[in-house]
């Protein structure tokens, strides 16, 4: 059973997205020009087809709206591109659970399994590199121009190649 509900985002979670952009928030995401043109950008672009290779999902913590993850595929590996907690949850667990329900329960959130998955961080967003680390990735490498660094994700199968 989840402990979290996964909703597919909708411009009508806009207002509240754009809420949970206190300073924190906007510093260390790709959505300078706010979510919802951040999503229209993605959604239009050729080789991404909505609920195949591109997801966002708001998370419902006792059906409240606690944050949003956008992942997208490519055959093998799952990319997170933002992960956005609200304010009220940070420090919590939230996105560190969450994110492991995402990743021991993909079948049932995206209706695909998640045996690999990549995330980028900026390297001074601490709390995201704990969050990812507690879900079970690992850090990889740095960027070569420092702005970046990549953690990576092997489920069971996968680690157990390795």
């Amino acid at each position: 059973m989840l402990k979290y509900g996964w909703i597919d985002y909708t411009p009508r979670f806009d207002y509240l997205i754009e809420s949970w952009f206190d300073k924190e928030g906007k510093k260390y995401t790709g959505c300078d020009d706010g979510f919802a043109e951040y999503f229209k950008y993605w959604i239009g672009q050729p080789k991404i087809k909505y609920n195949e290779n591109f997801w966002a999902k708001i998370i419902l913590n006792e059906n409240v709206p606690v944050g949003i993850i956008v992942l997208s595929s490519d055959e093998e590996t799952y990319y997170i591109a933002e992960y956005i907690i609200s304010p009220a949850e940070r420090g919590r667990g939230v996105g560190s659970s969450a994110l492991r329900e995402l990743l021991d329960n993909g079948d049932l959130i995206i209706g695909k399994t998640i045996h690999k998955a990549c995330a980028c961080i900026f390297p001074d967003n601490t709390v995201s590199k704990k969050a990812f680390e507690k879900a079970g990735f690992k850090y990889s490498h740095t960027h070569a121009d420092g702005d970046a660094e990549y953690y990576l994700y092997s489920g069971p199968y996968y680690a157990s190649l390795l």
